[in-house]
């Protein structure tokens, strides 16, 4: 990309010789695209782009909601609306498409973090969510990251959507929220790694 000077004179304006861009012309250029860039950010808040979002939400409990598609799985419903500890847990938003990672330890994560699956139902082996016909927020801001969550966390658990084993536990998953639950916190060691790094999964 050039830039030219333009010369005003008798005929008109003409366009004079182009010149490579500087380091202060592309800033300025973006700035006038996109304005400064700014946006808010929370204390949770990992990185941010233009259309997505990744943030943080340490490890506490949370009410999850059961509709067990499956006959052998219909008693985790006494469960549904029960507060369950959960770990630490990284949420990806894009336009569409909403993405769960679980992390281990209570310390906010960095870029070298190991992902981890999310224990959860309705998740597929890439960490996206099973939409399902719930309807994800408009927006993708600081702001709006609560209401993210809630769309998740307030989507009824229906059964795991993957076949492959993506914890470390060889009961069930309702034995598995059941330990949880006598512990008091989420045991960090069932949890499997993605091999990738926050990182890595955000392709910095």
């Amino acid at each position: 990309m050039l830039k030219h000077p333009v010369h005003d004179q008798d005929e008109g304006y003409t366009l004079g010789a182009g010149a490579a861009l500087s380091t202060r012309d592309r800033d300025g250029l973006v700035n006038y695209v996109c304005g400064h860039g700014l946006r808010w950010s929370s204390p949770h808040t990992l990185a941010t782009g233009a259309n997505a979002m990744c943030w943080w939400r340490p490890p506490g409990v949370q009410p999850l909601l059961f509709e067990a598609k499956y006959k052998a799985v219909e008693s985790i419903a006494r469960l549904s609306g029960r507060p369950v500890p959960h770990p630490g847990l990284v949420f990806y938003a894009q336009p569409g498409s909403l993405s769960v990672f679980a992390v281990r330890g209570a310390e906010r994560p960095t870029s070298e973090t190991p992902l981890m699956h999310a224990p959860f139902w309705n998740m597929f082996n890439t960490g996206q969510m099973c939409q399902g016909t719930v309807a994800y927020p408009q927006e993708i801001t600081a702001a709006t990251q609560d209401a993210w969550e809630a769309v998740f966390f307030s989507s009824h658990f229906t059964g795991a959507s993957r076949t492959d084993k993506y914890m470390e536990w060889g009961s069930s998953y309702q034995e598995l929220l059941e330990h949880a639950l006598k512990l008091g916190v989420f045991p960090d060691e069932v949890l499997m790694p993605t091999k990738r790094t926050l990182a890595q999964y955000l392709g910095g």
